[in-house]
């Protein structure tokens, strides 16, 4: 009989796991600490040097209430109320006053100037104020290296959620849903794609468009509005028997259609309010489907 070697572990010291070190994420990287902040114009695409001034109604986070800012060189704060004319008076005002300068759109603040990053956190441009209030021709925003990251992350776990749907979604799913996302059903030739350059298609799509992709691949009002389109196309519906109604190609009534409103776009919705007359012409446009 044929002897059969077992191999016999002789090493039997114990691989504890790694221990909590002690020394953080930055001190490992030497990362250096910040010496500005960066704030970035969010609506306008000049590239010269943008002028905001930060004299404006702010809400005081200390109080909840609107206080009057303004960003005074010589000043020890932000507040109007707190800057005396006796001690600053107009002539000296007229040429100290302190506006944030954005070169390129981006304006940086050194930390050490800490009332200059007060105002520009408090005003009602900053789109990351909460607070801010009223309408305001330029806003900018703050650049965070952490969040825009986090953002990042999230953007491509989008892509790679969207794309692995695009490829497994059944095709009863995927043609109605190609359909909502505008994808041309035929090539530049005008030759209908066939299922596999379809999907190719559909991919690109939840590539392109990943956060339009995930919203509606499951929607009800996708399904509704490809059966509603394909029974208008198949003149299953008629829109001209009579003007302002949708009819059956038999005579039978649907609906009224509002004046200037798109014909399927208004019996999508239709198809989905409550009513004996809506599940009717729901139940019948599935019919039509199968």
């Amino acid at each position: 009989m044929a002897k059969v070697t077992v191999d016999n572990i002789t090493d039997t010291q114990v691989l504890e796991a790694p221990q909590k070190s002690n020394v953080s994420f930055n001190e490992v990287l030497k990362v250096p600490a910040r010496t500005s902040r960066i704030f970035l114009l969010a609506n306008d695409k000049r590239q010269g040097r943008v002028s905001i001034d930060l004299e404006e109604d702010v809400i005081d986070p200390a109080t909840g209430k609107t206080r009057r800012m303004r960003l005074l060189r010589g000043a020890q704060s932000v507040w109007f109320d707190e800057q005396p004319p006796n001690v600053f008076p107009e002539k000296y005002v007229n040429k100290n006053v302190l506006t944030l300068e954005f070169e390129q759109g981006k304006c940086v603040i050194p930390v050490t100037e800490k009332l200059k990053l007060q105002a520009a956190e408090l005003t009602n441009r900053n789109t990351g104020n909460k607070n801010r209030q009223g309408h305001k021709d330029i806003y900018f925003y703050e650049w965070d290296p952490i969040e825009q990251n986090k953002k990042d992350i999230e953007d491509e776990n989008d892509v790679i959620k969207a794309m692995q749907l695009a490829m497994t979604t059944s095709i009863e799913e995927m043609i109605p849903h190609a359909n909502y996302l505008n994808i041309q059903f035929n090539d530049e030739q005008g030759i209908e794609l066939n299922e596999e350059s379809l999907r190719a298609a559909y991919i690109r799509k939840a590539k392109n468009e990943p956060k339009k992709f995930l919203n509606s691949i499951h929607s009800p009002t996708v399904k509704i509005s490809f059966m509603v389109k394909k029974a208008i196309n198949s003149s299953k519906i008629d829109l001209g028997k009579q003007p302002g109604a949708a009819y059956w190609a038999d005579g039978g009534f649907i609906s009224t259609l509002p004046e200037g409103r798109d014909a399927a776009a208004y019996l999508t919705e239709f198809a989905m309010t409550f009513g004996d007359a809506n599940t009717a012409f729901k139940n019948q446009l599935e019919i039509f489907s199968t």
